[in-house]
């Protein structure tokens, strides 16, 4: 659930290179509204570098602005993606 001071951004089932300039846009915009962010990935099933690489970013830059990212139902797949090329700990998916 989610209230008038966060924004819930739902991920797509195969977090790849396809989606990762349309995922880098909605990121982008939650981090320009200065609202904290919850990400629901409980749907993904597949995710490769790029869709990471753009979460690894995202990441960074909402700590540096004081942004409060969550995770909402973080799927296997995804913490197994990130637990493999070693961002899952800047992702808060440890």
């Amino acid at each position: 659930m989610t209230d008038r001071q966060s924004i819930h951004i739902s991920c797509e089932e195969s977090m790849d290179i396809s989606c990762a300039g349309d995922l880098h846009d909605r990121l982008r915009h939650s981090l320009e509204s200065s609202r904290h962010v919850t990400l629901d990935a409980s749907g993904v099933e597949k995710t490769d570098t790029a869709a990471l690489q753009v979460f690894c970013a995202f990441f960074k830059e909402a700590g540096r602005r004081g942004i409060e990212v969550n995770w909402q139902n973080p799927s296997e797949a995804l913490i197994r993606s990130a637990k493999l090329i070693g961002v899952h700990e800047l992702l808060r998916l440890a």
